[in-house]
């Protein structure tokens, strides 16, 4: 009587040299593509970093009442964007 009665063909494919160089090339593509997708936010990290604070900004704030000196904030927040 047999272990098991399910087939396990895994034993097969693991030991096919076929599946070997299979496995080599798509571990190499993987492998490049990560280091690509590393290279890509390190280099635009900076860039990321001023997207997300400019959507952080609250615009309706430049348009209070209340500011102190409207025009210099209205001039310092141009400034800051053209940054």
């Amino acid at each position: 009587m047999p272990d098991s009665l399910y087939l396990d063909p895994k034993t097969w494919i693991l030991d096919n040299p076929l599946f070997q160089d299979r496995r080599k090339i798509v571990h190499g593509i993987l492998e490049g593509a990560f280091g690509k997708l590393d290279t890509y936010l390190k280099r635009f990290q900076p860039l990321l970093e001023l997207y997300w604070r400019n959507k952080q900004v609250d615009l309706h704030r430049l348009v209070d009442e209340n500011l102190r000196d409207p025009q210099a904030s209205l001039i310092n927040t141009i400034e800051l964007f053209t940054y």
